[in-house]
């Protein structure tokens, strides 16, 4: 579970950066690109701890 949600997350994450940084640099919205950031290092450590307790536990 927390895999795919971390892996949907991730894809969640990266989509929204991909969409701002197409824009011009005025037209960026700073707070988005912090929350896409964010919750792609969210949705990143929640499919390396999966892999974690898969492997080691």
């Amino acid at each position: 579970m927390s895999m795919l949600a971390g892996l949907a997350l991730t894809v969640l994450a990266l989509l929204s950066l991909w969409w701002q940084l197409k824009k011009k640099n005025e037209d960026r919205n700073v707070i988005i690109l912090f929350f896409s950031f964010a919750t792609g290092l969210v949705g990143l450590w929640m499919i390396f701890d999966w892999i974690i307790l898969k492997t080691w536990l």
